[in-house]
């Protein structure tokens, strides 16, 4: 269940999420148009899975921010596919990598965060090993 603060790190993860589907849409749309199929259905194909962060966070704002974080690495992937293989596509492409890795980088900070806090927990009351997991499903 997340917290119902929403930490800085996953706003602006939200924020770049946001700005990647506009990025998105400025690279289909303007910079570089697609030749084989129309603007609005490149823009369509870029932008059908913002959709699965959507509705991932309808039940768990960090669950989507995660969703978003790993939807970016193929939207990296993209990037550096683009900025080797095509040399006018270098400048949105750069844009796209530095972006996505800002992605996952701020969505998954606060639970790196967290690990780290239980792990000094741990150290510090002298226990080394983690707490055991209950392994009896709730009734």
């Amino acid at each position: 269940m997340s917290n119902p603060a929403l930490a800085i790190e996953h706003r602006r993860a939200a924020w770049l999420l946001c700005a990647l589907a506009a990025l998105q849409v400025l690279w289909y749309g303007w910079w570089l148009p697609p030749e084989q199929i129309s603007r609005a259905a490149a823009i369509s194909l870029a932008l059908v899975w913002f959709a699965l962060p959507l509705l991932a966070a309808r039940a768990d704002i960090e669950r989507g921010l995660l969703v978003g974080a790993l939807m970016a690495l193929g939207y990296f992937a993209h990037g550096v596919m683009e900025f080797w293989a095509n040399p006018a596509a270098r400048l949105p492409a750069a844009v796209e990598i530095v972006v996505c890795i800002a992605i996952v980088g701020f969505a998954g900070w606060p639970s790196w965060r967290r690990a780290k806090q239980r792990r000094l927990d741990r150290e510090a009351s002298g226990t080394d090993q983690p707490p055991e997991r209950d392994t009896q499903p709730e009734p």
